[in-house]
């Protein structure tokens, strides 16, 4: 794997470099805001990246728009989410790192506050709450709880940053696994001793009808072979605990679906893996 070019030691001379890696394929319905969300940030020494996967709807279009802004962009990769997600990593040249898919968006001062977290506790990984959004309605907020990533995936990986010396030491996205690449890799960190510090307000916005809500069971068995392949857990407990997940998954779908609303929020307070507060 060819190194980041970023150096391997964080320098608080001056403040530090940011950069924004977001990958987008056939998301004209929501890439400007996802960077809107990125331009508008409170803190201004950020480099932005943008790799789109051979979109064949407008997003090029809005690509092209904004390119002025980018510090580099690429159409038509074909590896898939983790492929552009590592080739993004590869071309930064900030000591931070943060990925915002298309379908997601930042809080005005995200990186302003991942930055000032991340100067107090340089070796850590940054992470914090997330918004979920039903359409333009707010739904919930998903808090991080990083002392249950073993379990599972307690992370909000949009709102993660993690420096370009944690990249070089212990790796880019694995891209065998296709759905639960972020957990793999934050697992990955967690069991060689890499802390995971949560901020406790809400860093990003995420839309429910994105890849990985349509790809729910599929995430779930990608961090089930996750957990087994670093030997994480006992083997008859982490099938248990998937079991258990997908009748969850199911169970608050379905109701969604015939919408029981007033019975989702009591399965939620009862059963929820996480704190998720419901507006």
């Amino acid at each position: 794997m060819p190194p980041i070019t970023s150096s391997s030691k964080p320098s608080f001379s001056s403040p530090p470099l940011v950069s924004i890696v977001t990958i987008v394929r056939n998301g004209e319905k929501t890439l400007e805001r996802t960077i809107q969300s990125v331009l508008d940030q409170t803190y201004s020494n950020i480099e932005y990246l943008v790799l789109d996967g051979g979109s064949t709807d407008g997003t090029l279009d809005i690509i092209k728009q904004y390119e002025k802004h980018f510090a580099f962009w690429k159409s038509g990769l074909d590896g898939g989410i983790s492929a552009a997600m590592n080739m993004g990593i590869q071309h930064c040249k900030g000591e931070l790192i943060g990925l915002i898919h298309a379908d997601d968006w930042y809080e005005r001062d995200t990186v302003e506050a991942a930055v000032r977290a991340w100067q107090v506790n340089p070796e850590s990984v940054i992470c914090g709450h997330c918004q979920y959004w039903r359409g333009n309605k707010r739904n919930y907020v998903f808090e991080s709880r990083p002392e249950l990533l073993t379990g599972f995936m307690s992370v909000n990986h949009p709102t993660c940053f993690m420096s370009a010396a944690l990249y070089n030491e212990y790796g880019l996205f694995r891209t065998e696994y296709r759905h639960a690449m972020d957990y793999e890799l934050l697992l990955r960190l967690v069991i060689r001793g890499v802390p995971i510090l949560s901020l406790d307000r809400v860093l990003a916005n995420m839309s429910l009808a994105g890849d990985s809500d349509r790809n729910w069971i599929p995430t779930l068995w990608d961090a089930h072979r996750a957990r087994i392949e670093h030997g994480v857990g006992v083997l008859w407990k982490n099938w248990l605990n998937l079991g258990w997940q997908i009748f969850r998954g199911l169970t608050r779908r379905l109701a969604e679906q015939i919408g029981a609303e007033r019975f989702v929020d009591w399965f939620r307070s009862h059963f929820s893996a996480l704190p998720k507060h419901r507006f």
